[in-house]
């Protein structure tokens, strides 16, 4: 078999592109708007990234383009105990610093009493997904602008969130990143500082809406406001949307708030070191004799080939991210493929996954792991797409398809959120070294 290391991105992005990773979606109709890896030889050996000690410990649905012709075709989630889920993997929090013995008491009651000068809103913000069967027509409704859709398509959409839970988790999983990132963001660094940070949610096609949460931003008396979409790869289709549509909700507070905007987190270490831990968990999960020969194919969502057009930089964003991903992991065979294309009669980026699979299966693979590391929790492409439509597809296909656990609001995206959030309003912000925040990691026992 051919040595696939060498496919990058690039090689297939003539004419594809994807959208963005953490949104929840829905696909398939018009719409308006060679080395050894010694890690993967110890099968005992844990790697999740739940091992990564909290900031206070160390030292020192897809997205649909706002087209008049195209709607993916998706559907989301389930909330099964062992979905893949990580909300429940969070390692309990350390005991508080500040309950410190005798000798440290002074310090102690330095850090209490500092003084907050700085008060910095961050707006997380997600496509938005269905609460209930229900809510699927005014969802989807209102994903396309208001433009009516056939009744056809909204049964095959009740349908296929019938099949993965009969709603959507993204809300809920992207509070929990909330949660998780103000927890990263608000360490001892920034108390000596004098910031405060509080995180919001806000959706772009369901409830909360952003355009409802950026009031709240303004009421609360934040001093800056930091816009992240929860998406490491920046496409004006997609991410510029969420920016646009929080600088219109600024406006129409009447709010003069400085905005800072988070465009990529696509290359943040501990996004990448994240993604690497979640593949090195799961080919430990197959015999250790097939297991660098296992093929594993990156996926990200895809867009119409259209935004080639323009210029757009996400092929780029996710060629980065995936060499960084496999340079890491160091496995034989990788590629790269677009999922959750739409329906539309215009080009879509490729290639597929349908095609890939394919591919792989006629080289003669058995097996193959997908990592889906455009999006980083579970929703509808994760949910359906990969955990039922290609799931299904590669068994026809006489192969047993895995995917990774997805980030959700574990510590290693919480973090590289939260470097991302400093960075884009602090150009001072120096980023934390992975490398010995890991070594910190495993010299603790954590």
């Amino acid at each position: 078999m051919a040595d696939e290391r060498d496919r990058k991105p690039e090689d297939v992005n003539e004419e594809q592109d994807s959208s963005e990773g953490d949104e929840e979606s829905v696909t398939g109709a018009p719409v308006s708007d060679e080395d050894e890896d010694p890690n993967l030889l110890a099968d005992d050996e844990d790697d999740d990234d739940d091992d990564i000690p909290d900031d206070d410990d160390e030292p020192g649905e897809e997205d649909i383009p706002e087209s008049d012709d195209v709607v993916e075709k998706s559907a989301s989630v389930d909330a099964e105990p062992d979905d893949g889920s990580e909300t429940d993997d969070e390692p309990e929090p350390d005991a508080d610093e500040d309950e410190t013995d005798a000798d440290e008491a002074p310090a102690a009651a330095t850090r209490r009493d500092t003084e907050i000068t700085e008060r910095i809103g961050v707006l997380l913000m997600a496509y938005g997904g269905p609460d209930k069967l229900e809510d699927v027509p005014d969802y989807l409704l209102d994903v396309r602008s208001g433009r009516p859709m056939e009744q056809e398509l909204i049964d095959e959409f009740v349908d296929r969130y019938g099949q993965i839970g009969g709603r959507s988790p993204i809300l809920e999983l992207t509070q929990a990143q909330a949660k998780g990132v103000e927890k990263a963001l608000n360490n001892r660094k920034a108390r000596e500082k004098g910031i405060e940070y509080k995180t919001y949610v806000g959706m772009r096609h369901w409830h909360p809406y952003i355009r409802d949460v950026v009031p709240q931003l303004v009421e609360d008396g934040v001093d800056k406001i930091v816009g992240v979409v929860m998406a490491p790869h920046y496409s004006s289709m997609s991410v510029g949307k969420y920016m646009d549509q929080l600088h219109e909700g600024i406006e129409k507070a009447g709010a003069t708030i400085p905005v800072y905007e988070v465009h990529s987190w696509k290359d943040q270490p501990m996004f990448v070191s994240g993604v690497s831990s979640r593949i090195r968990d799961e080919l430990r999960k197959f015999p250790a004799d097939i297991r660098k020969d296992i093929p594993v194919v990156f996926t990200a969502h895809s867009l119409p080939t259209r935004i080639l057009e323009w210029g757009d930089p996400y092929p780029d964003e996710l060629r980065i991210s995936v060499e960084l991903v496999a340079d890491r992991v160091r496995q034989r065979h990788w590629r790269f493929a677009y999922q959750s294309q739409g329906a539309s009669a215009e080009p879509w980026l490729g290639p597929t996954v349908e095609e890939t699979l394919e591919d792989l299966a006629a080289e003669g693979f058995k097996h193959v792991l997908m990592v889906p590391f455009g999006f980083v929790c579970d929703h509808v492409e994760i949910l359906y797409d990969v955990d039922i439509e290609h799931k299904d597809h590669a068994e026809k296909l006489g192969m047993e398809l895995r995917r990774i656990r997805s980030l959700n609001d574990g510590p290693m995206l919480c973090r590289a959120v939260a470097e991302a959030v400093r960075k884009a309003h602090d150009p001072t912000h120096v980023a934390e070294d992975v490398e010995e925040t890991e070594a910190a990691a495993v010299g603790n026992g954590d």
